[in-house]
């Protein structure tokens, strides 16, 4: 599993772009929207958000074995004991109420203070390009282009491969004159 919602590759490959030159899982942005996606999708096949959060960890075929076994998400917390339904898989929902706790306390605290959100712009490629021929061209770092494109894999800024062409290239605002 990668990125902040670590999708696996297969699971992630169903809802975002994952080959050689990019990894959409690396970039928090995209994979939430995937994410996103994906619980939706599980909603859709189970009818129950307890369910299909937890399939989020468990699987959606699992999940769909555990709900025709046991009927309830309650009867399948408590009861279920097939395949790998342990402790990760059972405590997924629980975790996730946790968190959606913890963080609408935080977004009220006065005490954090959040970063404020890179000025950046997009580009959508219309070829492939070289990284590295951009960041002469532009005059800037790839470490720049890097720190907004999380998805663009080491072969990417090495020149072995090229950023693909529709792909949207984020750039920083205050480092690239526009024309």
């Amino acid at each position: 599993a990668a990125g902040i919602w670590q999708f696996t590759r297969s699971t992630g490959k169903q809802y975002m772009q994952i080959n050689d030159a990019i990894d959409e899982r690396r970039d928090p942005i995209i994979a939430a929207h995937a994410a996103a996606e994906f619980l939706k999708d599980n909603y859709t096949s189970l009818q129950n958000w307890p369910m299909a959060i937890t399939a989020y960890n468990y699987g959606k075929a699992g999940m769909m074995r555990a709900k025709k076994a046991q009927k309830t998400y309650e009867r399948i917390f408590s009861s279920y004991k097939e395949g790998h339904f342990k402790f990760a898989s059972r405590n997924f929902y629980a975790e996730f109420l946790a968190a959606v706790y913890v963080a609408k306390k935080l977004e009220k605290s006065k005490r954090i203070l959040l970063d404020k959100p890179a000025n950046t712009f997009s580009v959508r490629m219309p070829a492939y390009g070289s990284a590295p021929k951009i960041c002469r061209y532009l005059n800037i770092s790839a470490e720049h282009i890097k720190a907004h494109n999380p998805a663009l894999l080491s072969t990417v800024y090495s020149g072995e491969k090229y950023i693909p062409k529709d792909y949207y290239l984020r750039l920083p605002s205050a480092k690239v004159k526009r024309s």
